[in-house]
């Protein structure tokens, strides 16, 4: 455990996966603060009482953020970059987050989405 506090705080912000973002832009389910029961229960009871239409749709938005962006693939590739990129003293480059990756490497690319 001592081996993991020593990690360069890039790599522990690249680690950093908020889901909020990700639900932002896909809109795929709802985003409860950890230990917020009263939430939980909220998010619950909307997304029940959401068309089932509209339910297969988020589904198939998950389904595809995690094919197309979050796969352990892709998750891996981005790891080693990040990892590399820091060993050649190259930090803040890379992320293992979709938007944040997408954009180091293409600032307009992001816009256009």
């Amino acid at each position: 455990m001592d081996d993991l506090r020593r990690l360069p705080d890039d790599l522990w912000q690249a680690l950093r996966l908020p889901p909020s973002d990700l639900l932002d832009r896909c809109d795929f389910g709802r985003h409860v603060e950890h230990g917020d029961a009263e939430g939980a229960a909220r998010a619950i009871v909307e997304i029940a009482a959401t068309a089932p239409p509209v339910r297969e749709a988020m589904g198939r938005r998950a389904r595809q953020l995690i094919d197309n962006e979050l796969s352990k693939a892709t998750l891996c590739g981005r790891m080693a970059e990040l990892v590399e990129n820091m060993l050649l003293g190259r930090p803040g480059r890379g992320s293992l987050l979709p938007m944040a990756h997408d954009a180091a490497e293409a600032p307009s690319k992001r816009k256009a989405a």
